[in-house]
């Protein structure tokens, strides 16, 4: 079974994609570890575009919580599809990983979240018609301009500009993973033994 490269390999030529560890429970682990890590990055983020630059450690550690339970998520789901379980267990598979994806709606990431499933969804589901799946594409393009638009309201121009730019960077990863656990279902393939 192949997986597909990570996007980070077509910006940087030679960049190795992550690659979960084969034991189920470090792989979890790393997958929690990452989206944390992840999470810090997207603090970063908000920091650069925020209009008031007070955090609080208690919302800092809830941003990166949020992103742990994302990354624990796409872990599952992963194991799932490389392990090729049976069909319903990645179907259960697949509603923990959309569970683990609803908290990234909270708060300001509410209007995001819309474009994180239909981008997802765009990207993963090649079973979908081509025309189904620019429509997705569509539609997850248009909560990006009202956040544009709330960004000019608060910020100088440049600012605002250089801070949208950057949440495609933070979002590219999160609805690539979520794309890979959205992705058709693997079976498992039947083996013939001659009698």
């Amino acid at each position: 079974m192949s997986y597909p490269t990570s996007p980070l390999s077509t910006i940087v030529p030679g960049a190795s994609r992550f690659v979960l560890p084969a034991d189920p429970r470090a792989a979890i682990l790393a997958g929690a570890l990452a989206g944390a890590i992840w999470g810090v990055v997207a603090r970063v983020w908000m920091r650069v575009i925020s209009a008031e630059h007070e955090f609080s450690w208690g919302g800092t550690l809830g941003i990166i919580g949020i992103f742990a339970v994302f990354g624990l998520g796409q872990a599952v789901a992963a194991i799932a599809r490389r392990s090729a379980w049976p069909i319903g267990w990645q179907i259960a598979t697949r509603i923990l990983t959309i569970v683990a994806t609803i908290p990234m709606g909270l708060a300001a990431g509410a209007p995001m979240l819309p474009y994180l499933l239909l981008a997802a969804l765009a990207l993963g589901r090649t079973d979908l018609h081509r025309g189904v799946r620019f429509a997705l594409a569509a539609l997850a393009a248009v909560p990006t301009l009202f956040v544009l638009r709330q960004l000019v309201d608060d910020l100088v121009l440049w600012r605002a500009v250089v801070g949208w730019m950057l949440m495609f960077a933070v979002y590219a990863p999160l609805v690539w993973a979520l794309a890979q656990s959205l992705r058709p279902f693997v079976r498992r393939e039947m083996v013939v033994v001659p009698a």
